[in-house]
């Protein structure tokens, strides 16, 4: 792949890949880790990816995205050493293979610099009910880590191996962060990239004359922008240290109840709302809810129901759950209920 410099700060990289069908236009900015901005650029990707300016929101791009042939745009971010990665990233069907002879690799430009580069604001900020959204999906994840054992150990070892050095900042975000991060902080963290990065092209599977395109439009838009790229933290050592072996143990007093019910025959309208609303009233959620017919029994089924109980739930109040199912359903069976007191990592 041949990599050039196109500007202070700015490479590009290209290989038209003819044996394929598909290309791709990515750009990548790179810049320092650092610790009081981690949290907005873990949430930064996930707003960017909800739309631009030009398709302020998810159901106009997907559309958009779909009449070009089913293209594909990512915003990702992810760890590059001590540094953070956002990538912007276009994929779809080459012009060649476009049934009315579309300029589709023009297109993919249009919506990767848009989303890179003309965010959707509101008032001079991103939108804050898009934010506001994206901050759940932040937090549920972060604090669902805890739930893969491997990723888990992996960035306690992190934590734990590099402390407080640049390569020990939490790319992924800081959980006592997410709730009080602000619109505003967001947009500023957005501008101080487009400031400082170091900015990566990277197009494949295009013809040299469409890649020149896609270089003059990406120089074009960085012409707007006052840059100031600062230099990426290189790979560090860390001295050497003895084995260290810690162990977590979280006390943890959730369960999960799986049971089969029907509702009889026929089934009355709201009948089965009725019973689901029952698990909800009392606190507890549903994971999973599949039905299959009854066989040899017409028109009547039965609901397979996975419930996890709520933290510091006790048995009585599963029992008291269950009478309460028995009184609007037809028939009533309880699978199995999982429990641990303890997990120890």
């Amino acid at each position: 792949m041949e990599r050039t410099l196109i500007a202070p700060g700015v490479h590009l990289s290209c290989d038209p890949a003819s044996k394929f069908n598909r290309c791709r236009i990515s750009i990548h900015f790179a810049f320092p880790a650092q610790r009081k901005t981690a949290t907005a650029h873990a949430l930064l990707p996930l707003v960017m990816e909800r739309g631009y300016a030009d398709c302020p929101d998810m159901t106009r791009l997907t559309k958009k995205l779909a009449k070009l042939y089913g293209a594909d745009l990512t915003v990702d971010a992810r760890p590059m050493g001590c540094n953070h990665n956002l990538c912007v990233s276009v994929t779809g069907i080459k012009n060649a293979f476009a049934l009315e002879g579309e300029a589709l690799t023009a297109e993919y430009t249009k919506i990767a610099l848009g989303a890179a580069f003309h965010p959707y604001l509101v008032d001079g900020c991103f939108d804050p009910q898009a934010v506001s959204i994206e901050k759940q999906m932040l937090k549920k994840g972060l604090e669902d880590e805890i739930n893969d054992k491997r990723i888990y150990c992996l960035h306690q070892a992190n934590r734990e191996f590099f402390g407080d050095s640049p390569a020990g900042v939490r790319q992924e975000g800081y959980l006592e962060e997410v709730e009080g991060l602000t619109a505003r902080q967001l947009t500023d963290a957005y501008y101080e990239m487009l400031r400082a990065a170091s900015i990566e092209l990277i197009v494949l599977g295009c013809g040299e004359a469409q890649t020149e395109a896609v270089k003059n439009a990406l120089l074009e838009e960085l012409s707007q922008v006052e840059r100031a790229p600062a230099a990426l933290a290189e790979n560090m050592a860390m001295p050497r240290r003895e084995p260290l072996y810690k162990t977590e143990t979280f006390d943890t007093t959730q369960a999960k109840l799986c049971m089969l019910f029907t509702l009889g025959q026929p089934m009355q309208p709201g009948q089965l709302a009725a019973a689901l609303d029952q698990i909800g009233a009392r606190g507890f959620n549903m994971e999973c809810i599949k039905s299959r017919p009854l066989p040899h029994v017409p028109f009547e089924y039965y609901f397979y129901v996975q419930i996890v109980c709520p933290a510091g739930s006790t048995g009585a109040g599963c029992q008291t759950l269950l009478d309460t199912l028995t009184s609007v359903c037809s028939t009533l069976r309880l699978l199995g209920a999982f429990t641990l007191d303890s997990t120890e990592k």
